[in-house]
């Protein structure tokens, strides 16, 4: 039984050594061709590791990636619409097992991201494998079979970490270019179907913001609920966005209400718009609104705004399925006059 024992002892210590000497011996950079012609496979664009490619098993199977570069389409300003400093993942040990995948974590590093609507209405994030010589025959590939499919549920993510990411929208029709910077976010998923929550912050439009959201999980023919909330430390806001989709596969539709405060509304009117805010917003103030909309309208009813001691109601109607129309109707029963030329008589907001 001891020689039994100690068999097996040794048995262990061996698969532990090759778990710890194996990789270190592999050069995993050869395989980086292989990966990037099956990614020119899948998506028709060049997919680059110009640095080093790492894989190990212990203490749990892990991976790290450094300097990637992933193609634009032919004529889009940047060269590459995704550029990574690096990407590190770790997955549990036992849960692969039994055919389950529980991501530990992965980090992103300095991630780049560069979207662009094209003149034509198409975006560069269309992305599609190239066409095969012979294909429009009317033959289909074959493809996974039904009882071949993943299981979503099967899937967890404990921790998405992103680190001074950068997104890039370029809108060719409008001629507008619109930046996020410095994107810290840590996101947990339950599933790739969810639930998902975020914590993080973003600098646009020169403004330091920050988000905390969940969102509930997507199933099918069900509203998916969600409840997000922005914030600017500099001027003291908070906005709460709360409320679900339903349709989302389909023809979504929003459904939610809105509720904010802050204490200087013209910090940050003067913050978002990078000019100085009349004198007059220079109070505290609070927004509160049931928000419903689609891809053609949003209809913004039961407004309820105050500055101050002032109030304002009213509703908001606004088309999308065409020129931009706006249909407001506000009104105001409580205006404090004196209160207002009070404010307005001091310096405006910077």
């Amino acid at each position: 039984m001891k020689k039994a024992a100690y068999g097996f002892g040794g048995f262990v210590v061996l698969l532990v050594a090759a778990a710890l000497i194996v990789p270190s011996l592999v050069n995993w950079n050869s395989y980086k061709a292989e990966i990037a012609a099956e990614a020119q496979k899948a998506t028709g664009r060049t997919l680059e590791i110009a640095g080093d490619l790492e894989l190990g098993i212990l203490p749990t199977p892990h991976v790290r990636v450094s300097d990637v570069r992933f193609a634009n389409v032919s004529g889009s300003t940047a060269p590459h619409m995704a550029t990574l400093k690096e990407f590190r993942a770790s997955v549990k040990l036992l849960p692969l097992l039994t055919g389950s995948v529980e991501v530990a974590s992965v980090e992103l590093i300095e991630p780049v991201i560069e979207l662009e609507k094209r003149a034509d209405g198409s975006g560069n994030w269309e992305v599609s494998p190239p066409v095969k010589a012979g294909a429009g025959s009317g033959t289909k590939e074959a493809g996974p079979s039904e009882s071949g499919k993943s299981d979503p549920q099967a899937f967890s993510l404990d921790r998405l970490r992103i680190e001074q990411g950068t997104v890039v929208y370029r809108d060719a029709a409008a001629g507008t270019v619109q930046r996020l910077e410095n994107l810290e976010a840590d996101l947990l998923a339950g599933s790739l179907q969810g639930p998902f929550t975020v914590k993080g912050g973003v600098r646009m439009m020169g403004v330091s913001l920050t988000i905390e959201g969940r969102v509930g999980r997507f199933a099918e023919k069900s509203a998916v609920p969600f409840d997000i909330a922005f914030g600017t430390p500099q001027t003291l806001t908070r906005i709460n966005l709360k409320g679900n989709v339903t349709d989302i596969e389909t023809e979504p539709v929003l459904s939610a209400t809105l509720d904010g405060r802050g204490d200087n509304l013209g910090a940050l009117v003067g913050a978002l718009s990078a000019q100085q805010a009349p004198a007059i917003l220079g109070q505290r103030f609070s927004i509160a609104a049931l928000i419903k909309g689609s891809v053609d309208h949003v209809n913004v009813n039961d407004i309820g705004i105050s500055l101050g001691q002032s109030k304002i109601e009213g509703d908001v109607k606004v088309r999308l399925d065409g020129p931009v129309q706006v249909d407001a109707s506000l009104r105001s029963k409580t205006v404090n006059v004196d209160e207002w030329l009070t404010v307005a008589a001091k310096p405006s907001a910077p």
